[in-house]
């Protein structure tokens, strides 16, 4: 699992001063393990610019631009990009600057054209196209903010960030969620934690025991209807985008980005579905038998006997935790989206995904065991992130209870080859949100 340093200092504020040995060492106190650590390089000679004008050379595919660099400067830059608008704030490359592809910009000639900089996309100030929006590749890094001459531009696409990859233990699927982990981390450095676990009361509102629901295969199952807004399908920010790019995920739109971060910080996917292709009620069920599904990936799976699927009354319309159908796929025509999140059987999930070759983030997410209040708290998170739905239809197993815990303070002392008080053991436990009381100091109720 990708974590990096700017999302966790989000929620973390004076993680900043945290050293990154001082991190590794931490995180190995918690039983987890840094893999490695990953930082972009230094580009000198890199600035914000702007867009004074623009205009396409005939008989070639490239625009003659002038390019505010400064309060008082402006070079022509000669550029092969489209999409280009005036006013808009850009990445310029100057005299002298060395790119990770090895190139060194220096002034030249074009077509007769002198050129004095290049205007930057982003793969040519990382050399990394695999997390571009595909809309985005040959396009180049247009900014909503930034001061035009400021040589900060790296913290304004994420590439000021670091990122580490931690290996979590199988048996703590909580951990990959971002709260979870910052929460511990938080206690763990005895620093403030600015984030919130808690659900919105207003989640369970659209609670049913009716939905068809085959129960040994599945924990929870949340439907949340939205109707589509242009803003809604166009491209998000790039503070957005350089979230989900630096944990490797490509951006595709403002809704579905938005859903790839809250499943980053709770670790539950989440699948959207176009409404109007989706005919009566939902469920989730095993396949009765051999079964192909042409999935939005444009390949055809071939399906087997209890292969957990969500269905509608007429057909499958996605594999549960692995991959939606193409059939129900959103389209620049969509106005209404339902949104699933899910909590299946892990061991089928994870059985299925490597039979049909069909490994995606969802069912690796889905591939453990999680906790049913994380997907609570999704639901919870979409409606804050997205706004109220129009409908909500939400069914699970069992109601969700907080469980309680005993605490035997001696066994807990023998096992750790050190003596800890019983009020360490008390103020540790409330820190981290388990309550107990007076009359009953060795059972805590679970957060």
């Amino acid at each position: 699992m990708l974590f990096t340093r700017n999302l966790i200092t989000k929620f973390i504020p004076d993680f900043v001063n945290i050293t990154d040995e001082r991190f590794v060492n931490v995180i190995n106190a918690l039983g987890m393990e840094v893999e490695s650590i990953t930082k972009y390089p230094t580009i000198n000679n890199v600035v914000v610019g702007q867009i004074v004008s623009f205009q396409q050379v005939e008989g070639t595919h490239l625009n003659l631009c002038q390019v505010k660099i400064n309060t008082v400067q402006t070079n022509t830059i000669v550029c092969g990009a489209s999409g280009l608008k005036a006013g808009a704030k850009v990445l310029v490359a100057l005299q002298g600057a060395q790119l990770p592809n090895g190139i060194t910009i220096q002034k030249r000639t074009i077509h007769g054209m002198e050129s004095n900089g290049m205007i930057c996309a982003y793969s040519e100030l990382t050399n990394n196209k695999d997390v571009v929006a595909d809309a985005e590749q040959d396009e180049i890094i247009m900014l909503e903010e930034g001061e035009v001459g400021s040589s900060k531009w790296q913290e304004l696409i994420g590439l000021d960030d670091t990122i580490y990859d931690i290996t979590v233990p199988a048996n703590r699927n909580d951990e990959n969620a971002y709260l979870v982990f910052c929460y511990e981390l938080a206690h763990k450095l005895d620093l403030k934690f600015n984030g919130s676990l808690k659900v919105d009361s207003n989640v369970l509102k659209g609670f049913t025991n009716r939905m068809d629901v085959d129960q040994s295969i599945c924990n929870f199952l949340g439907f949340i209807d939205y109707n589509i807004s242009a803003e809604s399908t166009g491209r998000s920010d790039w503070k957005l985008k350089s979230i989900l790019m630096n944990h490797g995920i490509k951006p595709i739109n403002k809704l579905l980005d938005t859903l790839a971060f809250i499943s980053l910080l709770t670790n539950c996917p989440t699948h959207v579905y176009d409404v109007d292709k989706l005919h009566g009620h939902m469920s989730c069920k095993t396949s009765a038998g051999e079964l192909k599904f042409a999935a939005l990936n444009s390949k055809t799976y071939t399906l087997a006997t209890n292969d957990v699927l969500i269905c509608d009354e007429t057909q499958p319309v996605s594999i549960a935790a692995i991959i939606g159908s193409d059939n129900t796929k959103l389209s620049n025509n969509t106005v209404r989206a339902r949104i699933e999140v899910g909590n299946f059987n892990f061991a089928q999930v994870r059985t299925t995904a490597i039979r049909i070759n069909c490994e995606t983030d969802a069912s690796k997410k889905a591939s453990r065991p999680l906790s049913t209040y994380l997907n609570l708290l999704t639901v919870s998170l979409i409606r804050k992130h997205i706004g109220i739905p129009t409908k909500q239809t939400i069914w699970y197993r069992s109601n969700w209870n907080r469980q309680h815990i005993n605490v035997d303070y001696k066994m807990l002392s023998w096992f750790i080859h050190e003596h800890l008080s019983k009020s360490f053991v008390i103020n540790s436990l409330r820190k981290l949100g388990y309550e107990n009381n007076f009359f009953f100091p060795s059972r805590f109720k679970i957060p």
